[in-house]
Formats: structure tokens, sequence, C-alpha cells
């Protein structure tokens, strides 16, 4: 069935659309509440079930979870002491999205995986169209 109802673009909700960050950079964000995303947080409320974590620690598993689910790549990163590309990975997203020097860039990440769904939508399908 092909209905004249906007579809979210199932690929680009997990696996993130490049958005543009302050010039040269470009993220990889996947929508907020995605599948992967839904199974994080399942995971890591299993993992501390027993002892409330601490506000720090609770930062560090955000951080995490958006660095795994949410923020999927990134480009023109550059390290200034080396002026050399900092390559993606969960880890070094992670590392940077929980030090508050860099908070920006976290509500960047929040704000654009958190927004409305016809920034997700088919890119394909103009409304309408069936």
């Amino acid at each position: 069935m092909n209905l004249n109802i906007p579809r979210i673009d199932l690929d680009a909700e997990i696996n993130g659309r490049w958005h543009t960050f302050q010039g040269d950079i470009k993220l990889k964000i996947a929508r907020m509440n995605n599948e992967d995303f839904i199974a994080g947080i399942a995971e890591m409320r299993d993992l501390v079930e027993e002892e409330e974590p601490t506000e720090d620690e609770r930062g560090k598993m955000l951080a995490l979870l958006y660095a795994r689910y949410i923020l999927r790549d990134w480009s023109g990163v550059i390290d200034k002491d080396t002026k050399k590309p900092v390559p993606y990975t969960p880890d070094a997203g992670s590392q940077i999205l929980e030090q508050k020097q860099y908070k920006e860039l976290l509500n960047f990440v929040v704000k654009r995986s958190a927004s409305s769904s016809e920034n997700w939508e088919e890119k394909t399908q103009a409304m309408g169209e069936g």
C-alpha cells in the first residue's frame, strides 16, 4: 500500500543523516528513540538496576548512548595538536560528548535527533504523491 501519508525513512532513522555543524564539521545523526537507542537504554537500565548511578555516571552513560546510537559518524573534526582528522568511533564520540566544554556539540546532536518527523520523511516522496 502506498499512502499519501508521510513515511519515515527507516534507514535514516537508525543510520542517520548528515548535518553541518559549525562550518566544515559534518555530523551523521540518527533519530532520537530509534530501535537501537531504545535497546541501548534497556541495556543500561539492566546494568544499573541495583544501584542508582551518580550524576557524573549518568552523564557518561548518556554520552555513551548518544555516541553509539545517535551520533553515527563525523567528518571535519580535527585534533588541534596533531592537525590530523579524528576518526569517528563510539568511544571517541562518547569521550567528547561527556565533556562539558563540548556541550554545544551535544546540544546540536540532541536537537537534531529529536527534530520533527518531517526531517525524517523519505526524501523521494513529496507530500501528496501516492
